[in-house]
């Protein structure tokens, strides 16, 4: 009988993976009763009961807790709870591997449903479409999105996303080079949908609505490093693959996507606390940011201006050093991203959602108008 494989990665998460545990297995059980099922809880170092809560609970799918306890500190976080997963995964030859994050309560048995189901019709890697919030998901929109968008010509909206499902042939790519420290923590992400992409995988997408979770916002700092990091250490030992100019354009199939879309969830922007860390961000790289792009001007006072053009540039230039970015690199890239952020804010605080998204539509346009920059070193 052929394996499912179901992953909830955790963090002391005791609370929730009670409730995700038997949401995931009504799932599994309702719509793939003729495979044999398995969750399996990842931990990484959880000071609380999450192993217990987990073993405790009720399931008709077979169990499996694998902890990362034992590892090195580098070998720690979300990547390095997944990468034993398709390690298992890969052991017991499983048909589908597919994951939930371990503090979602929106979760339902439908969601299982639609991240595996394209993998069982020929897809390799899916994607979910979420309802976000239009300042929700700065690293995605102004960052990741655009590079796929503009640099790889791939339409994938919500690509760091921690609800995926993947085949056989994606996680065995995943494992087929030694991953580095990024690629353990939040840059994990980001590592497996480029290297689908550089090994010819099918993508799908497949909508699941509003995902509720606890805030990352106090993670950001490292999470823009350790994502920025992954990506370019990805580009640039993939260089050949994105720099021929006959690049094709690739597909991607919409699962479940409804015709009328609800409101989005309401979000708090903190707008005060955003501007004083991007200043602060900014006037600690000012230097390094006039030395690195030739005395541009992207911030005047208190005032921010950073075009989606430049951004592409400056993301173009980072690109083309052809090597992993130094640690500098990497503070002034955080600096500038929130820069834009915040430019972007200014200009789209009063628009609807809809209109905001044609505004980040745009923006990966530009990138992918823009794509010559990476093709070839050229100054700013």
């Amino acid at each position: 009988m052929q394996k499912i494989v179901f992953g909830i990665p955790t963090l002391n998460e005791a609370d929730n993976i009670k409730s995700l545990t038997v949401i995931i297995d009504k799932g599994l059980r309702r719509y793939f009763k003729n495979y044999e099922t398995i969750i399996i809880n990842a931990d990484s170092r959880s000071k609380d009961d999450t192993k217990g809560a987990f073993l405790q609970t009720s399931t008709e799918s077979k169990k499996v807790y694998i902890s990362t306890a034992k590892q090195s500190d580098d070998h720690q976080g979300k990547g390095a709870n997944l990468l034993e997963v398709f390690r298992y995964a890969k052991r017991n030859k499983a048909r589908a591997v597919a994951f939930i994050d371990g503090d979602v309560k929106s979760a339902s048995p439908e969601w299982v449903k639609r991240l595996i189901d394209p993998v069982l019709k020929g897809y390799d890697h899916v994607l979910p479409v979420y309802l976000r919030n239009k300042f929700d998901g700065a690293i995605t929109n102004h960052f990741i999105f655009p590079v796929l968008y503009g640099l790889l010509l791939r339409n994938l909206r919500q690509p760091l996303a921690g609800e995926i499902a993947v085949s056989p042939k994606a996680y065995k790519a995943f494992l087929k080079n030694k991953w580095y420290p990024s690629a353990y923590k939040y840059g994990v992400d980001i590592y497996m949908v480029t290297q689908s992409i550089f090994s010819n995988c099918r993508f799908a997408e497949t909508f699941l609505g509003i995902k509720s979770h606890k805030p990352s916002a106090p993670k950001l700092h490292n999470m823009i490093i350790e994502v920025a990091d992954s990506l370019f250490r990805q580009l640039a030992k993939n260089r050949r693959y994105w720099q021929k100019r006959n690049l094709k354009t690739g597909a991607t199939k919409i699962f479940h996507m409804p015709d009328l879309l609800p409101p989005p969830p309401e979000l708090y922007f903190n707008y005060k606390k955003m501007k004083k860390e991007a200043l602060k961000e900014y006037k600690a790289n000012k230097k390094e940011i006039e030395t690195m792009f030739d005395g541009a001007k992207i911030v005047s006072g208190k005032n921010f201006h950073l075009s989606s053009e430049l951004w592409a540039q400056i993301i173009y230039e980072f690109l083309n050093k052809n090597q992993p970015l130094k640690a500098r690199e990497l503070a002034v890239l955080r600096a500038l991203l929130l820069v834009r952020f915040m430019t972007f804010y200014h200009h789209v605080a009063k628009l609807s959602q809809a209109r905001i998204e044609e505004v980040i539509i745009r923006q990966a346009k530009a990138f992918r108008h823009l794509r010559g920059y990476a093709l070839r070193r050229r100054s700013l």
